[in-house]
This record gives C-alpha cells, structure tokens and sequence, in this order.
C-alpha cells in the first residue's frame, strides 16, 4: 500500500467517525506513520481522531498534533473549569483522591500519585471528556509496588 492510498483510508476512516469533524483534519503517512494536523472543537475530538486512525490497517504510529479551538460558547474560566475536572474525578470510583488538576487556559495538568496504571489513563479519559478542556498532560506519579519482604 502507497502512502497515498493509506492517508486515504485513515481520512475515509476519521470521515465516517460520528464522533469526529474531520472537515479541517489533515493526514499525512510516511511508512505507516500517520500525521493529523488541523483543528477540532473539543479534545474528547481530537482523542476520537487518533482512535480511528489507529484503527485502519497497515498504521503503525500517530503523531496527533490535531489543535483543539473551543468555540465562544464552551470557553470557560480556569477556576470553573478545574472545579468541574475535580468534580468529576471524585464521581469515579476508579481514580484516587490522590489526583489532582490544575488548568491553565483550559489545559489540564493532572498531579498526584496513583497505584495502578489504569488509574491514571482514567483519570486522563475523565478530564478530557469535561466540556471547555482543549488539552490534558498527565504528571501523575506510579506508586511503586509494595514489596512482601
């Protein structure tokens, strides 16, 4: 398969995503390498888009520097939004209390330490599916394992 013919497919695939506006999402492949460049609403989009290009066949990387810009209406203030990612948080039952976020021009730094590793990517999916997030950078610490010594 030629580059050419698998940009195609990864773009026919973000096309027939109800999840995803792929309408100003570039592809680019190199060698199996994807690159989605262009802009989407919200970050829960841009987490979508590199779903479904990781599923098409013959894919072996994605480089997602898709832009995430919110529209007037969901642009909220950082305070208000860090109160909803924590909010959330404390609803799920999987993530510790231990994780923390702060938000800087509506990008999440999520903080803290954790036992599991499944904790801390759900603790990444939560606050990137709060409305107004354009962003999430996951520095949650793994506790190290307790030793039966």
């Amino acid at each position: 398969m030629t580059d050419e013919e698998l940009a195609q497919n990864v773009a026919a695939e973000l096309s027939d995503d109800p999840k995803v506006d792929s309408s100003l999402i570039d592809v680019v492949a190199d060698g199996g390498e994807i690159l989605l460049r262009g802009t989407v609403g919200s970050f829960w989009q841009k987490r979508e888009a590199q779903k479904a290009a990781e599923r098409v066949d013959g894919v072996t990387a994605v480089d997602n520097i898709i832009d995430v810009r919110l529209l007037t209406e969901h642009r909220r203030a950082d305070a208000e939004l860090r109160a909803d990612v924590l909010h959330a948080l404390s609803l799920n039952g999987m993530v510790p209390g231990t994780v923390d976020a702060s938000v800087d021009d509506g990008t999440v730094l999520l903080s803290g330490t954790v036992d599991r590793e499944h904790e801390r990517e759900e603790a990444v999916r939560i606050a990137g599916n709060v409305p107004g997030v354009v962003d999430v950078q996951n520095d949650i610490f793994l506790n190290p394992p307790l030793s039966d010594v």
